[in-house]
């Protein structure tokens, strides 16, 4: 489709590098697509039938319009754009670590509900995590690890000693809202970023022969449960705030019905009395409009949160394909994820993880006077 275009993509020479640029237009008319979706909800309130939230055939329209606009827009525009793709990659890798570090949370808080008796199957799932980490750990050291490889080794320390670290500190008394299960998935987390990064290495240490598809397919993978569970939760609060607005009118209104019924039976002494209550009635009633109000504009504010997200996910997008934006004019196609840029961006990641975490298991012994919303 590239070569389709009235403009040669100049970035690169050989064919290959044309499907580079490919990914680049795709991912920039997607990028623009989610981000007018966000910008249009913070601007109106726009959740029910009828709005622009609903107008799918208007939206298709608009990305294909994007998609085709997107071949023709000029060389400078896209080499602007891998710059700015990089910065908002890094901002998807972080809301991609928040959103796991919840999801973990949120996963042992299910398991560990008063009316569910899943101890045995918290244990059983948190030895196999930590077992694989193990593993795996074995297999690194094998691989990337061993005399003349400083770098590696110190990679390696910090894979094994930062899930270490916060393990220990989410099982003691003291941090009452730490959990096993939790520090096993970010565990195993930390663990596949160490793994990532040492396999991207370029250097003679990298003793395994790996195939960058695997890594590929995995990154992708992880981005796409990531976005799957942003949506989910984005999905699930928006069905409760739709919840409570149905149900508050439908309370006020029964509410009023019932004060016009009893001010039409009690004697005319009451009449004070009864008004009194009329007009509690009728507060509570705008109190509840207020409240109904307040919950959309959070429903409104979550979903275009959601396309944030996704928008920052079509920069990830282009970047794993690219080697980061740093895949040669004439490289080799297959090498784009071995490069020095992947290895510091995956450990750097792996480090994010790790403080992250710690930072939700000590935040609120830190910080006593602030709701974190742990259970």
């Amino acid at each position: 489709m590239v070569h389709l275009a009235t403009f040669s993509f100049n970035v690169c020479t050989s064919d290959h590098c044309y499907g580079y640029g490919a990914v680049y237009i795709i991912s920039a008319a997607l990028f623009v697509f989610f981000l007018t979706h966000a910008l249009v909800l913070r601007v109106r309130a726009c959740l029910r039938p009828g709005s622009i939230c609903s107008m799918w055939g208007f939206k298709l329209l608009y990305l294909v319009a994007l998609l085709v606009g997107a071949f023709f827009l000029p060389n400078g525009f896209y080499l602007g754009y891998v710059q700015v793709a990089r910065v908002i990659s890094g901002v998807f890798l972080i809301l991609q670590i928040i959103l796991l570090i919840d999801f973990a949370y949120k996963w042992n808080e299910n398991w560990m509900a008063d009316d569910k008796e899943w101890m045995k199957a918290i244990i059983a799932v948190c030895v196999v995590l930590f077992s694989g980490c193990l593993t795996l750990f074995g297999f690194m050291v094998h691989w990337f690890g061993g005399s003349g490889c400083d770098l590696n080794n110190f990679l390696l320390s910090m894979t094994f000693l930062l899930p270490m670290i916060f393990t220990c500190i989410s099982v003691t008394a003291w941090c009452e809202h730490g959990a096993l299960l939790t520090s096993a998935v970010v565990t195993t987390y930390c663990y596949w970023l160490g793994y990532s990064a040492l396999s991207s290495d370029p250097s003679s240490c990298n003793h395994l022969a790996s195939n960058d598809t695997v890594h590929l397919v995995l990154s992708l993978l992880i981005a796409a449960v990531s976005v799957t569970y942003a949506g989910y939760s984005s999905s699930m609060q928006d069905i409760s705030g739709d919840e409570e607005e149905a149900l508050k009118p439908k309370d006020s209104a029964s509410s009023d019905a019932a004060a016009a019924d009893n001010s039409a039976t009690v004697p005319a002494k009451a009449t004070d009395t009864v008004q009194q209550e009329k007009q509690a009635k009728e507060d509570e009633a705008e109190e509840a409009a207020e409240e109904a109000s307040e919950a959309a504009a959070g429903n409104v504010q979550q979903t275009s949160r959601f396309h944030i997200f996704m928008a920052c996910a079509a920069c990830y997008m282009a970047m794993i394909l690219t080697s980061w934006g740093a895949a040669e004019p004439d490289g080799d196609p297959i090498s784009y994820d071995v490069s020095t840029e992947n290895v510091w961006i995956k450990v750097v990641t792996q480090w994010v993880t790790a403080l992250v975490y710690i930072w939700t298991l000590a935040g609120p012994y830190l910080m006593p006077d602030r709701d974190f919303g742990y259970n």
